[in-house]
């Protein structure tokens, strides 16, 4: 078997294996035929393979482009923590305000970190949907 038909098995693999649902945010994907579909299935490595991560088939998931293409080269936790400051009005007030201690005397970043502190607890936590679907699993 070529190289070409190997990498196709194993992507279908995968994909059959998640039922073609994105782990990240859980939308019934589609086949891989229009590149410009935001639903299409593609397959995201948990840990990218140039922060040491394999294409072992556990190293794996399925994923919808948009959320392929929104995680990059991140991991898991750096894509968590991406979604959590930068797609929400709160996460982006306290990276703002992480910024702008470097603008402040050192001894009033105290103030700012305690703000800062408080409103983290307000941000609402990222679950994925693997993790979710993983949980229940789990629980049964």
């Amino acid at each position: 078997m070529n190289n070409t038909k190997t990498k196709r098995a194993l992507r279908l693999r995968i994909f059959e294996r998640d039922e073609w649902l994105c782990w990240f945010c859980g939308i019934k994907t589609e086949p891989p035929v229009d590149a410009g579909n935001p639903i299409s299935a593609t397959v995201d490595h948990f840990l990218p393979g140039s922060k040491g991560g394999s294409n072992e088939e556990s190293n794996l998931v399925t994923a919808c482009k948009r959320c392929n293409s929104r995680k990059r080269n991140r991991t898991i936790e750096e894509y968590r923590a991406y979604l959590r400051y930068s797609l929400n009005d709160l996460g982006r007030a306290i990276l703002l305000l992480q910024a702008g201690m470097a603008l402040i005397p050192e001894s009033h970043h105290h103030l700012i970190q305690e703000t800062i502190d408080q409103l983290e607890v307000e941000l609402p936590p990222i679950t994925f949907y693997g993790e979710y679907v993983s949980q229940l699993s789990q629980a049964e």
